[in-house]
């Protein structure tokens, strides 16, 4: 049924993605782990990642991160392609709440991935 769909998509010329995940057992706890080694954050009790605002405004593109009980070093955000519009290293900026996307984004659909103690957490946000 699967390849039928997929058959069919690509007959009519829709394209997509899909990428390789594997299912990694750790005693009681499952993570996705994806084909190029990061793992999924599964976040616990107490720990939180959120951005806001969304939708974001793509005259004013100030994303505010607010972390709970996790420590973020990177991210990355991709528009709905998956193609990397914006990246940044955060290490050595003790003051990183706000991410400036100003004239990196565009109206449409984004996802953004930390790298975090936790693993990675990936967020959809929209732009305006």
């Amino acid at each position: 049924m699967l390849k039928q769909l997929l058959f069919a998509l690509v007959t009519v010329g829709i394209s997509f993605t899909v990428s390789a995940q594997e299912i990694i057992f750790q005693g009681d706890a499952t993570t996705k782990q994806e084909a190029s080694g990061h793992v999924n954050a599964r976040l616990g009790v107490g720990q939180s990642l959120t951005i806001s605002p969304v939708p974001l405004p793509q005259y004013n593109a100030m994303l505010q991160v607010s972390a709970v009980g996790v420590e973020y070093y990177s991210f990355v955000v991709r528009n709905g392609y998956g193609q990397i519009v914006e990246l940044e290293n955060l290490s050595g900026k003790p003051d990183s709440n706000y991410i400036d996307l100003n004239g990196v984004v565009h109206q449409g659909i984004y996802f953004i991935t930390f790298e975090t103690n936790a693993g990675n957490i990936t967020r959809k946000f929209a732009v305006i």
